[in-house]
């Protein structure tokens, strides 16, 4: 356990390099530190002495202490300090995450503990291939249109305007929606989370793809639900035939979770008679199905790629989608369609968060109301084609034979399949020491079926970065050994 000195120098530590304290300003007196920490004044002084031996802050005779350039300090202390603390590299308690899914929870935090030089873990796009400024336009443009906006309270379930461009849009999918029907979300998790919540109660079991997205079973264990995985196939999606086979020796399945268009991590896309065949087999057993179609418009051809929702004739498939991938992960603006759950999604909707930000909606209305988006996604996908394409023929010539690499048609999610005995789980920890953050296979699912895989993103153009990255990542894959340790290598 740190000293109390130690534990004193690292809160300040931490609070100049977080720029909540800043070069030039007074440290709190000796006495004052007494007092607003309850520690001894030789507490306070020894602190203060790391602190300065640390290079954090500086002393000028009667005056006290002062903030020092905090990037300096952080340059040139930071990795000592963090050994000194406790003697050893500072760790994520998995203790902390009980009930939201510890090993993937564990996993994202370590991977969040500092900025990596180079991202290949977000699902999203390169910030220069959103089209901020022009959203940048709407914004003020709406703003100046209504000064008096953010004086009174939005509409609860949507602005109206949104509301009436997504279903214009949807037609273009196959879907043929009423206004009153979607119910705008704070993106597609919110509405996952709304759905699973509607249909399912706690101790129910929920089919899911596997691998499957992290963020679905997170959500299934914070709601206390069961989830069985079924096998989904890297070009043709969930298999229907194991879902059916589920079903027939399982007992009850309340509903099953999926992503039919581009699914994440695999990119697959089912075709149109496996969809058929699903919606009808839901129908037939009760089973609600909720359809994540966050990658819908990635598509080259969105509108000969229908989702299941265009096939469901009773209610009985809640749509779920959003527009964070596609136009701004900033926006955070998603909805979902409930069918014969509306009314129920509906008031747990106002129960939980009731109105949504109306500044957002109204620019993601603008979009999808004029030709913009279908402009903006032209372009963005001939790019992420372009991308993937690199991406992949970098990783068949860096990485060790054996190597499997997904060819998605639309999208920026590849999944890569090692050599089966290496694990992602230590190639993880090890990019990250190289400052590449890339995402494990183990957490796409329960099992350890994937710990040989990992998910890379390619939304990022292809440079001489991201060049260097992979072949970093292929050196490191080598050097793991059969048992996922480092294989030593002597002169």
């Amino acid at each position: 356990m740190p000293q109390k000195y130690r534990l004193l120098a690292e809160h300040y530590m931490k609070a100049i390099e977080s720029g909540s304290l800043s070069e030039g300003e007074r440290m709190p007196s000796l006495r004052e530190l007494t007092a607003l920490h309850r520690v001894s004044i030789s507490t306070a002084v020894e602190a203060c002495r790391v602190l300065e031996k640390h290079g954090y802050v500086e002393a000028k005779p009667r005056t006290g202490y002062f903030i020092r350039d905090p990037k300096r300090a952080i340059t040139r202390f930071k990795e000592k300090r963090e050994i000194e603390a406790d003697g050893t590299e500072q760790r994520i308690d998995p203790a902390d995450y009980v009930g939201v899914h510890e090993r993937i929870s564990v996993t994202l935090a370590r991977g969040l503990q500092r900025p990596p030089k180079v991202d290949l873990a977000g699902a999203v796009c390169a910030p220069a291939l959103y089209p901020g400024a022009a959203l940048r336009d709407t914004l003020l443009r709406i703003l100046r249109a209504k000064p008096s906006m953010y004086e009174s309270a939005p509409q609860s379930d949507g602005v109206r305007k949104l509301k009436e461009a997504i279903a214009r849009s949807s037609v273009t999918r196959g879907l043929h929606v009423d206004a009153d029907a979607v119910l705008v979300t704070h993106g597609c998790s919110e509405a996952l989370s709304l759905a699973l919540r509607a249909v399912t109660g706690p101790g129910d079991i929920v089919a899911i793809e596997s691998p499957s997205y992290f963020g679905i079973l997170q959500i299934i264990e914070s709601l206390g639900l069961k989830a069985i995985e079924i096998p989904t196939d890297p070009q043709t999606g969930m298999s229907v035939d194991a879902l059916e086979f589920a079903i027939n020796h399982m007992g009850s399945i309340q509903a099953v979770v999926c992503m039919p268009s581009v699914q994440n991590p695999l990119g697959s896309v089912m075709p149109d008679t496996l969809k058929i065949k699903m919606v009808e087999l839901c129908d037939k057993h009760n089973m609600t199905i909720i359809e994540d179609d966050t990658y819908g418009a990635f598509l080259p051809s969105p509108a000969n790629a229908r989702p299941l929702k265009a096939w469901d004739k009773t209610g009985n498939v809640i749509y779920c989608n959003s527009l964070n991938k596609s136009l701004s992960p900033g926006l955070r603006v998603g909805w979902l369609i409930g069918g014969k759950w509306h009314k129920k999604i509906e008031m747990l909707m106002y129960a939980v968060s009731r109105h949504r930000e109306e500044m957002a909606q109204l620019a993601a209305a603008d979009f999808m109301a004029g030709g913009a988006f279908n402009r903006h996604m032209r372009r963005l996908n001939a790019l992420l084609t372009q991308q993937r394409t690199q991406f992949v023929d970098a990783i068949l010539r860096y990485f060790p034979a054996g190597t499997v690499v997904t060819r998605p048609e639309a999208g920026l999610l590849l999944w890569i399949s090692l050599p089966d005995e290496l694990s992602t789980d230590t190639l993880f920890e090890n990019a990250l020491r190289e400052g590449i953050r890339i995402c494990p296979g183990s957490i796409f699912s329960n099992t350890s079926k994937f710990s040989n895989c990992l998910r890379l993103s390619a939304g990022r153009p292809f440079d001489a970065q991201i060049d260097a990255a992979l072949k970093t990542l292929a050196r490191l894959t080598r050097e793991i050994g059969g048992n996922g340790t480092l294989i030593e290598h002597h002169p």
